[in-house]
Parts: C-alpha cells; sequence; structure tokens
C-alpha cells in the first residue's frame, strides 16, 4: 500500500511548514521505543536495527533518509507490528519543495519495502521447506518444555513457524539456546500465530515456552501470538478463547489482554509468565490456576503404566487397525487396490470375515473420489460372491456411508462444511469407525512433494479423528514413474512416517494376479503377502444396450501364488512405454512386422532401453559394451535376465517384440 503523507498536500498555500517531530531522531528513538544507541543513527535511505526497550534483541527498525536538510522515516518494533513516521528539521521550518522532494522519496522507500518483503518471504519459504525437524533444543531443556507440533531448526537455533488466519507462512521467530529470539526482517507480525493443536478449550498467551507448559498442564488448544501487543491482533479469529496473560512489572501482559476483548487469567505472581509458574509451581498448580483438568503424571511406574496400557485393536487384524491413527494402501493406476479396498470396507461394514481372518463390524464412511459411476456394480458383485442377496443390501450397508463427490481438505471453508456435517452425524448418534479417503489426489490441491502441505493434510485428518472421537482413517495413493521403480508411495517421506500401516498393491501384467504387501507395519512384525484374482461376477440386470452387467471382485488365491518378478515387469513396462513414444515420434528405430504386424526394434533401440533400466535403478550394467548388454548369449545381460521370451532375434539388427 502506497503511504499517505500527512503533511504534503497539493493545496497548501503557505510556502512554509513547521516540522512534524520537533526532536531529533536519536531523540525520538530514546522516548519512543525506550531505545539504547550505542551509535548514532545512520541517514542513509537504508534498513537498521536497535534494541527496543523490553527487549534484549534488536527488534526494533528505523530507516531514514535526508532530502534538503530535512530528516525523515520510519521507526517501529516488530515485536509490536507497529511503525510511527519520523520527521526533523534543524531549522524548525521545511519549505514546500522540500516536502515535494519527501513525498516523491517516500514513493521509492515504499517501493523498495514492498520488494523487500516480497523477497523475504520467498527466501523464509525455500529456507523452511529444507530445515530438519526440531526434536530437542538447549532453549527447550532450560524451559523444561518439549517440542510441539511442526518446529524446525538450524545449527543453532529452534524455528517457529507464524502463520496468518489463512494458515499461511508470513514470518518465523528463531530462538537461541540462550532464549534470544529475533523475527525475520521485513516480514509480518501482526496477527501472526502458532498453533498447539489440542482439545476444545483454547488458550492464547506470548510465547512458546508459556504455550508449551499450558498445553502440557492442561492438554488444551494453545494458539502463540508471539508479543503481547499481537493478542488483540489474534484473539478477534477465537471469540471463545481465554488469555493467559503475563504478569509483567510494567502490566504490559495484563493491559493487552485487556484491549483484546476476551476473558483472561493472569498469572498470580508478578514477573512471571506461565511457563516461570509451571517451573517453580509445577503444572498440576498451573493447571488449578488455569481452571483445567491436571495434566496426567508423565513418568509412572512400570507397573501403573502396564495398567494403562491398552492392547492394538483391529477392524482386520494386522491390515486395518482401529482407533485414532492413519495407514494408507497405494498402488500404481491399474493395479485393482480399488477393488481390495473396496473389499475391505464391505467386510468390515457387514462382520464378514476378510479372506479367512476375523473382522470387526462396524460403520465406514467411504470418501470416494473418482470412479463413482462403477460403485454399484462393484459393491452388487460383491454381495453376490459373498452369498447375500441383492435385496439384502439396504439392511447390510445401513452402517457404510460414501461420499456425493469429494473435498478439498486443504481448503478452509471445504473442512468447515465436513467438520460441521460430521459433527451433525455424531449427534444424531452415527459414528464411523473407518473412513477411506480415495483417493488422496482428489481430497488433496496442495504439492504432494513438499512436507508443508503433506503437514496441512495430515494435520486436517487428525482434526477428523478428533471430531470423530478416534476414527480410523485409510489413505489410497498412487505410485509415480520414480516412485512405483521404488515400491513406495508418491510424495513426501513425511506422508510415510505418519503411517500406522502401509500396504502396496502390484499387478502382474502377465497373470492378473494382484499382490498385497505390507510395507510398514507399526504395532506387530509385517503381514505375509496375499495374492489375489480379481474374478468377474455377472449380475441380474443388463445395460442400456442390453448386454449383462458385471464387475470383478478379489478372491484370494491361497494355494496359487505364483513368484513374480518385478523386476522383468518393470523392464517390460518400460520397453513398451518406450516403444510407445518411438512411434509418436515417428522413430525410425521402430517398424512393423509385415507378415504378422508385430513390432520391430533396432537393436541400439533396445540398447537406449537397458540403459534407461539401469539409470533408472541406479544399477550398475553388467557389462560396459553396448551391444554386451543385450546379447541373448550372455549370462547375465539385460535380454536374458529381464527381457527373456519378450523379444528374440528377428534379423540382425532388429529385435521382434513379443
Amino acid at each position: 500500500m502506497k503511504l499517505e503523507n500527512p503533511i504534503y498536500r497539493k493545496d497548501l498555500g503557505k510556502t512554509e511548514y513547521t516540522n512534524f517531530n520537533p526532536i531529533t531522531p536519536d531523540e525520538f528513538l530514546t522516548n519512543k521505543f525506550g531505545a539504547v544507541l550505542n551509535n548514532p543513527v545512520s541517514i542513509d535511505g537504508r534498513i537498521h536495527r536497535f534494541v527496543p526497550g523490553g527487549s534484549k534483541e534488536k527488534d526494533g527498525w528505523y530507516v531514514f533518509s535526508e532530502v534538503d536538510g530535512l530528516i525523515f522515516g520510519k521507526a517501529g518494533d516488530w515485536r509490536l507490528g507497529k511503525d510511527h513516521d519520523v520527521r526533523y528539521s534543524p531549522e524548525g521550518k521545511i519549505s514546500e519543495e522540500s516536502l515535494k522532494k519527501m513525498s516523491e522519496k517516500y514513493e521509492e522507500m515504499e517501493k523498495e519495502r514492498i520488494l523487500q518483503n516480497k523477497s523475504a518471504l520467498s527466501r523464509l519459504q525455500n529456507e523452511w521447506a529444507i530445515l530438519p525437524s526440531c526434536i530437542s533444543h538447549p532453549y527447550l531443556e532450560n524451559k523444561g518444555v518439549s517440542v510441539h507440533g511442526d518446529i524446525r531448526m538450524t545449527d543453532k537455533y529452534m524455528v517457529i513457524p507464524m502463520y496468518d488466519s489463512d494458515g499461511n507462512l508470513i514470518n518465523r521467530q528463531t530462538i537461541a539456546k540462550d532464549g534470544k529470539k529475533r523475527f525475520g526482517a521485513f516480514l509480518e507480525t501482526s496477527g501472526a500465530r502458532y498453533v498447539i493443536d489440542g482439545s476444545e478449550k483454547v488458550f492464547l498467551c506470548e510465547g512458546y515456552a508459556t504455550g508449551a507448559s499450558i498445553h502440557e498442564a492442561t492438554g488444551a488448544t494453545v494458539v502463540i501470538c508471539f508479543s503481547a501487543n499481537n493478542l488483540k491482533n489474534v484473539a478477534k479469529d477465537y471469540p471463545k478463547a481465554i488469555i493467559v496473560a503475563d504478569n509483567d512489572k510494567s502490566q504490559t501482559g495484563e493491559k493487552e489482554a485487556e484491549k483484546a476483548g476476551l476473558d483472561y487469567i493472569l498469572i498470580p505472581e508478578e514477573g512471571m509468565d506461565a511457563n516461570d509458574y509451571a517451573r517453580e509451581h509445577g503444572l498440576d498448580n498451573l493447571a488449578n490456576i488455569l481452571n483445567c483438568r491436571k495434566k496426567e503424571p508423565f513418568l509412572l511406574s512400570f507397573s501403573e503404566w502396564r495398567k494403562k496400557q491398552k492392547p492394538s485393536r483391529w477392524l482386520i487384524k494386522g491390515y486395518v487397525p482401529e482407533g485414532k491413527g492413519t495407514s494408507m494402501i497405494f498402488g500404481p493406476s491399474g493395479c485393482g487396490k480399488t477393488f481390495i479396498s473396496l473389499d475391505m470396507m464391505l467386510c468390515i461394514v457387514t462382520g464378514t470375515p476378510w479372506h479367512g481372518m476375523k473382522t470387526k463390524k462396524s460403520s465406514v464412511a467411504y470418501f470416494c473420489g473418482e470412479g463413482e459411476s462403477g460403485i454399484p456394480n462393484r459393491v452388487d458383485s460383491w454381495l453376490l460372491a459373498h452369498g447375500y442377496s441383492l435385496e439384502e443390501q439396504d439392511e447390510l450397508l445401513k452402517d457404510f456411508y460414501i461420499s456425493d463427490g469429494s473435498k478439498d481438505l486443504n481448503d478452509p471453508l471445504d473442512t468447515r462444511e465436513l467438520h460441521d456435517e460430521l459433527e451433525e452425524l455424531k449427534s444424531a448418534g452415527k459414528k464411523f469407525d473407518l473412513i477411506f479417503i480415495d483417493t488422496l489426489n482428489r481430497y488433496f490441491s496442495g504439492d504432494e512433494n513438499k512436507a508443508d502441505d503433506i503437514h496441512a493434510f495430515l494435520s486436517e485428518c487428525s482434526k477428523i479423528e478428533s471430531v470423530m472421537d478416534g476414527v480410523h482413517i485409510m489413505i489410497v495413493h498412487h505410485t509415480g514413474i520414480a516412485s512405483e521403480k521404488e515400491n513406495r508411495a508418491r510424495g513426501n517421506p513425511a506422508l510415510k512416517g505418519a503411517m500406522q500401516v502401509e500396504m502396496m498393491v502390484l499387478r502382474n501384467p502377465d497373470t492378473g494376479q494382484v499382490m498385497l504387501k505390507q510395507t510398514k507395519q507399526k504395532d506387530l512384525e509385517p503381514m505375509p503377502d496375499m495374492f489375489f484374482t480379481l474374478k468377474k461376477v455377472d449380475l441380474p440386470m443388463v445395460d442400456e444396450d442390453g448386454k449383462p452387467c458385471s464387475s470383478v471382485v478379489p478372491f484370494c488365491d491361497e494355494e496359487e501364488r505364483k513368484p513374480v518378478d518385478y523386476q522383468s515387469i518393470g523392464a517390460n513396462l518400460l520397453l513398451h512405454k518406450m516403444i510407445k513414444t518411438a512411434y509418436e515420434e515417428k522413430s525410425e528405430d521402430i517398424d512393423i512386422d509385415t507378415n504378422d504386424g508385430g513390432t520391430i526394434v533396432r537393436s541400439n533401440f533396445l540398447i537406449s532401453v537397458a540403459k534407461t533400466f539401469y539409470h533408472n535403478r541406479g544399477m550398475e550394467p553388467p557389462y560396459k559394451g553396448d551391444y554386451d548388454l543385450i546379447k541373448q548369449d550372455r549370462k547375465q545381460s539385460f535380454i536374458s535376465m529381464y527381457l527373456e521370451g519378450r523379444v528374440e532375434q528377428y534379423t540382425p539388427g532388429w529385435w521382434k517384440v513379443l
């Protein structure tokens, strides 16, 4: 926004005017901000920092310029999110011409400020993405609190993110081991907050250590506002919250709490904040003065601890957990993961054993984001395959809910609507035990490769779990091209780190057999691989063209577990992908066998396929010579190891794709 000039106006008739601030910039910083200046103020149009009163860090800033002896600029305190205009003329008079020059200079300074803000924000976002998570830090040890939420660290500092009301990262606070704190220069602080998720009760406070102590004492949600002056800016978004005010000798904490307009609790001892009080008197006493439940003891004897532990609970033992948490089933497109997922859901909702394993009959919500038109036939086929009549489905599936479309779990409006609907269902007595989100991509608008976006998605999953009092969420996800070769789900590793159970689905393109393999199991030993055949089931109905309707249902192959060479399958898929590209580019390395219409390729083309295959997997080729890679008489050539039976010599320099 363009800065207003409160002095210069075009309609002013006089040629000389009294200056706005009748004191020097040095005196202004000292009087207004309590600054202790060790050096003279610099009048160079650049931003400089100083230590304001009540701070140990250079949270104050100023930028002054000079025109015709007129000194002008702005000064502020990043903690307060406020700034003030400064204008000074030694002669006490300012000519109209000088004021015009000052106005022009202000415009230049504002443009520079906007550029600095954009640059600082971009730098913050880039740096934040690569910072490692904070596990421990001397400051936390000194304060006696733990890490709560997504806090990062550098070599020297713990770094707390600062978000606006829409959840956008707008600043960060660094804290050194001795407690010195700094905000990012040129970045916004007004309205910034960091939230520690907890129970429905919400407290607002100033600093991180204060907020961590409040959360650890009460289990409540705590909104950290970073300064007393920022309480009122954040309070408007939490009208039912309670402020925990620091008991400063200056009474700043209490005064700013009053300005915020919310109920507040003042820490009873002067000079203390909530963290000071907790360290002096204990978390239980802090919980008492906050009129909140006491925190359960952190350290227990083994026998006491053992009594509190609950055994792992399962909807399908070893595969689908019961209770709060997230799990994932993933695989490439077309592998059959939706059929396996639907099979699990229907077994759970009807209490049908899942391929010989006991299930716990429970209510299920299916957030279906794609392929909705095929769901009725899939459900009907499953019912018939398991011996149920279609007339029974209303009773059998009364606890099976399915979404009408999809929602963006990164969109505040969508999530608010979803929470409201889940709350209404819960109030009406409907509580889900399992939610399938199919697929992550259809319920997620962020960048799955960015840890921040994945953390935001997982945070929303946690909120849904809380709304539904401990529902388990199973995420259906894809693999990408590179990820598929590494047998892992697409996106940032933070996704896997949050999973309780992770399962991969792969399909053998040669046999059609589907394999379910556990790639993570948090509570048990990984379950054995399972193999399925997708068998067609005809339905007693026809489509609009008069053709019989049908779908497929997974059947477990208990006796026929065919060994699958997924390296060879990958090589074959790569071969056909590169053939398709070559056809599209009308490459001379590919042709048609005139006898049967089959595809033939040059030797050089196969060598390119081989090199690509080894490169993608980070493997060293067994032979260095190009043609050695594809010689059939070599036991470890690319052909003999991965494409045997899939290609054969056609003519010298050409190969036939079988």
